[in-house]
């Protein structure tokens, strides 16, 4: 519940400073968004999901600020995320089941860094993250 409580506060940061800084996204990416929060059924109470929220939605909303604050997002993964939206719309245990799977396969291994990109774009979000 603490790791949820902290992935929930990351993700109201992260709309807080879009809705704050509109300007510093382009405008197909912020359409993208209100799509995306539509496909998924996202109901923000300010900038933040609400508290029962389930966790594959705040895992999702998560994964998608990370999508729009990334500059070297690509289409497939927005894609990707909008059909993975689509599941857990569809069927929540489904959408646990592939988010689960699939992060198990990219978790990093003992003795492995993160990625340049992963670095790069950890550094630009750094300011603005919660403090735990």
């Amino acid at each position: 519940i603490e790791r949820k409580r902290a992935l929930r506060d990351f993700a109201g940061v992260l709309h807080c400073k879009v809705v704050k800084e509109p300007g510093n996204f382009a405008t197909d990416k912020l359409d993208q968004t209100k799509q995306f929060q539509d496909t998924l059924g996202l109901q923000l109470e300010g900038h933040q999901l609400p508290v029962m929220a389930t966790t594959e939605m705040v895992v999702m909303d998560a994964l998608w600020l990370l999508w729009l604050y990334d500059p070297d997002a690509k289409e497939q993964d927005r894609q990707l995320l909008m059909n993975i939206a689509k599941l857990a719309r569809a069927s929540q245990g489904r959408a646990r089941q592939l988010l689960v799977k699939a992060l198990r396969q990219i978790w990093p291994k003992p003795g492995t860094g993160p990625s340049g990109r992963a670095v790069q774009l950890f550094s630009m979000l750094g300011s603005t993250l919660p403090k735990f």
